[in-house]
């Protein structure tokens, strides 16, 4: 994992410890379960909740080696966010993950998909998202295939 995600982990990790003993977050369980159908209820939870208060738990979903579906829900969400500071790190990190070749196509896309919905006009980061999408346009037949491939997986 990256300098960059690990801080951007940490930064969520530590804003979200100044939370209240009894601030129980209803979503963490799911979101923290080994299970992928739990992980992947603990994401749609997080999103109609708020993003922001599980960034750090969505971004590890994202950022780690689960199940692209698992990965898919957590990024998301991660489209909710309304924190401008974890907007920032989260956009950071998944600008990361949307940019690293050895990634699957689906969750490039799926990254690069989050951070064009976050990344408001007039943004500084605007013109970066638009690059992004526009060298992953390059590698559109592998996404194709890819997701031919799972498709296919899904029916047998």
């Amino acid at each position: 994992m990256s300098a960059r995600i690990l801080t951007a982990i940490t930064l969520i990790l530590f804003s979200g410890s100044l939370w209240a003993a009894d601030g129980e977050k209803p979503c963490s369980a799911d979101l923290n379960s080994s299970l992928a159908s739990d992980q992947i209820s603990g994401a749609r939870c997080a999103a109609e909740k708020g993003a922001s208060d599980y960034a750090s738990e969505l971004l590890n979903l994202v950022t780690s080696r689960n199940q692209d579906e698992v990965r898919l829900e957590a990024a998301y969400a991660l489209a909710t966010i309304d924190d401008a500071e974890k907007k920032d790190a989260v956009a950071s990190a998944l600008l990361e993950v949307a940019q690293n070749s050895s990634e699957s196509p689906v969750i490039r896309y799926a990254s690069a998909l989050t951070l064009h919905v976050m990344i408001e006009k007039g943004d500084d980061r605007g013109q970066e998202v638009t690059d992004l999408l526009s060298d992953l346009s390059s590698d559109r037949d592998e996404l194709l295939k890819d997701l031919g491939d799972k498709l296919a997986s899904a029916r047998n």
